[in-house]
């Protein structure tokens, strides 16, 4: 985390699967605007204002609320965004870049 405060550009921590409660509970913390994350050894971390998390879940069956209502959410239905659009357009992106 050292690397990344002093850094202007924006880092992402993406995490891609279900939302396990018992370590989304210990996140909680860094979705709050203090972004403390506090370790199991007590040990505290603070993030800088420039890395931000993505949750990619299929479904919110094992988050609790107290998760959810951290996190803003974007949900695409497969029949108005398929995965052929999604790779057209950034493919179309980074050709124009």
């Amino acid at each position: 985390l050292d690397d990344v405060r002093d850094d202007d550009a924006r880092h992402w921590i993406i995490f891609d699967g279900d939302v396990d409660p018992e370590w989304a509970e210990n996140l909680n913390s860094v979705l709050d605007d203090n972004k403390l994350l506090t370790l199991p050894n007590g040990e505290r971390l603070m993030l800088s204002d420039n890395i931000r998390i993505i949750f990619e879940v299929k479904d919110l069956n094992y988050a609790t609320p107290a998760t959810v209502s951290r996190c803003g959410m974007v949900w695409f239905s497969e029949e108005i965004v398929t995965t052929n659009m999604i790779c057209s357009n950034l493919l179309q992106k980074l050709s124009t870049q």
